[in-house]
């Protein structure tokens, strides 16, 4: 059906035979795609995103979360190349990582197994992950220095002022 919406869009159609299958070239003309179907999709993706993702953010581990969420940024990078118009990719994705990722960045490394969590542990396939997902984005990226920085000049407070330092 999505496929059908593209096609419309197909001005001075030629049906084309190849392979025992049919397809039509002529020139494209999304207008009615666009209109129609892709300001829908996507209105309707973000609301189910943002409805999951306040759930599992809640619900899951900061991994378990990340986990999820690439998944679903995977599924919809594959759906994009499968059925959808090459045009809607880069709006879809934008959607998706900001519903999954951008709009609950801080949420996402303050929990309990968080980015200081992964650090202190050395959890490196979580960190990884972590970066994977949030270096889509820039503002992302600046949550985990914001973070990173503050828990730096905490460690190193703690450790210049531990009493067993002092002495050494």
């Amino acid at each position: 059906v999505v496929r059908l919406y593209v096609h419309l869009g197909i001005r001075d159609a030629v049906p084309i035979k190849t392979e025992g299958t049919f397809s039509w070239q002529g020139k494209a003309d999304l207008e009615f795609y666009k209109k129609q179907f892709e300001a829908l999709f996507l209105e309707r993706t973000i609301k189910e995103y943002d409805q999951k993702a306040n759930v599992r953010v809640a619900e899951m581990t900061a991994p378990d979360y990340l986990k999820w969420a690439d998944e679903c940024i995977q599924h919809e990078e594959e759906y994009c190349d499968t059925m959808l118009d090459p045009s809607t990719r880069q709006p879809l994705m934008d959607a998706v990582e900001q519903e999954l990722i951008t709009k609950r960045n801080q949420q996402i490394i303050d929990k309990d197994t968080g980015l200081v969590h992964m650090v202190n542990n050395q959890l490196s396939d979580d960190l990884r992950l972590l970066y994977r997902c949030f270096s889509r984005r820039e503002a992302n990226l600046t949550c985990i220095v914001e973070q990173m920085k503050a828990y730096i000049v905490e460690t190193g407070k703690t450790i210049v002022e531990d009493k067993e330092n002092i002495k050494d």
